[in-house]
């Protein structure tokens, strides 16, 4: 009985080290994980530096707008502080009622600016977070990896060698300026 244990604990240890357990680290060894920083790839690639100043140019004009408008309701609120003495009531109430309104108007005009500024920001990124998918597709499969993570994911450490993003910076441009010239 205890020679037929013997056997039995030997045939399954070779087993197990032979085919399961090896092939099983095995497998877990030869798995490759590639980190990118989707934001870095946004800001180093091509087109992500003409959406930056796509979008600094739209600000600039939007808050020099502002900036002017801001500067009307300013001025109306000194000649109130100035004037407020010398006025009747109902010409000091209709003073601060055009006050209140320009207020209202110039706060209704920085909320819809920051809106458009949201929304051209989407329209103008969107294309470029398509491209760095497929780009990022392409790689993976290119290069053999089983996973590639976003770096803000919760990855607290990684060793350099698996970020990825200077690679698809590149792999973008390329793509997005064959893009370009067939437009």
């Amino acid at each position: 009985m205890r020679f037929f244990r013997t056997i039995l604990f030997v045939c399954a240890a070779t087993l197990l080290v032979g085919s399961g357990w090896s092939t099983a680290f095995g497998a877990e060894a030869a798995q490759k994980i590639g980190i990118i920083s989707p934001l870095e790839v946004l800001f180093e690639s091509a087109a992500g530096q003409e959406v930056k100043k796509t979008l600094e140019a739209e600000f600039q004009k939007l808050q020099s707008s502002l900036q002017q408008d801001k500067e009307v309701l300013e001025a109306l609120q000194a000649d109130i502080q100035k004037k407020v003495s010398v006025w009747s009531d109902d010409t000091r109430q209709q003073k601060e009622s055009e006050l209140q309104k320009k207020a209202v108007t110039l706060k209704n005009k920085k909320d819809l600016a920051d809106m458009e500024m949201e929304e051209l920001q989407s329209k103008l990124v969107a294309p470029i977070f398509k491209a760095m998918e497929a780009v990022i597709d392409e790689i993976g499969k290119e290069k053999g990896f089983s996973l590639i993570m976003d770096s803000r994911a919760g990855v607290l450490f990684m060793d350099e060698g698996m970020d990825i993003s200077a690679l698809v910076v590149q792999r973008l441009n390329e793509r997005l300026a064959g893009t370009k010239a067939a437009e």
